[in-house]
């Protein structure tokens, strides 16, 4: 019945409890976050379309609900989340407060997964879907964010960079026990479009849709996985190792 997202449009797809719901990402790149509950969860499922990194949290911090919205300032060329009941700034690519009263608290992340509809629709069939905000001003059918996913330039300022690769190359990151690996969909690519791999002995299996722009994967237990443009997973993972680096090194900062 959600005539506003078709089986080709990449969304946003979370599981908790008995129920599963689905965000266009054409209806969430706008907002950044949602507000919502699952399965009796609540929950922020959010997207930084400056990183092009989805994450979602538990919104309960303490026996508290909270509830998040863009407070428009950014760090590594991140978005910083607030917490409306006591204004606190949390980082989005961590979960992490670094200001106001909840400063040092991290919010647990939950698992999401980045796919085309018609992919997550045949895993979960009865899934939400995200409705279209109504009255709106907002025409979802074109990003603003188009003209920016081409540059090569970084706008905002980031602690660490390497510019072997284009800074909005898609990147599938991986830390395991401290250690970080980086996937880049164009290194993938050229290896045949799939990976097996392993990380201090968790094992990896992913692909990439150059298609779509998208990739798959399964990850052993005790792996943190991150969807991101290759300058943001730098920015925060300097010292990432890449995988299958033609240059034999993590480049420069």
């Amino acid at each position: 019945e959600a005539r506003w997202v078709v089986e080709r449009n990449p969304v946003l797809g979370i599981v908790a409890g008995e129920e599963a719901h689905v965000y266009p990402i054409h209806l969430i790149e706008p907002h950044q976050i949602v507000n919502d509950t699952v399965g009796g969860v609540p929950v922020a499922v959010t997207y930084d379309p400056l990183t092009a990194v989805p994450r979602t949290f538990r919104r309960e911090v303490e026996g508290k609900v909270l509830t998040f919205g863009v407070s428009g300032l950014l760090h590594n060329s991140s978005f910083l989340l607030y917490d409306r009941e006591t204004e606190s700034l949390w980082l989005q690519f961590s979960g992490r407060a670094i200001a106001g009263p909840m400063a040092g608290r991290k919010l647990e992340r939950l698992p999401v997964r980045q796919e085309l509809l018609g992919t997550w629709l045949s895993h979960h069939p009865l899934s939400r879907v995200l409705s279209r905000p109504r009255p709106t001003k907002i025409d979802y059918r074109y990003s603003p964010y188009t003209r920016y996913l081409t540059q090569d330039k970084i706008i905002f300022p980031v602690k660490a960079r390497d510019d072997r690769f284009h800074p909005k190359e898609l990147v599938l990151g991986v830390v395991v026990d401290g250690t970080a690996r980086a996937y880049l969909g164009s290194i993938v690519t050229k290896a045949g479009g799939k990976v097996e791999d392993e990380v201090r002995g968790v094992k990896i299996a992913l692909a990439y849709s150059t298609d779509d722009g998208i990739f798959s994967y399964a990850v052993a237990e005790g792996a943190d996985v991150t969807e991101a443009y290759w300058f943001a997973w730098k920015a925060f993972h300097p010292d990432t190792e890449i995988w299958n680096d033609p240059a034999g090194s993590s480049g420069t900062e």
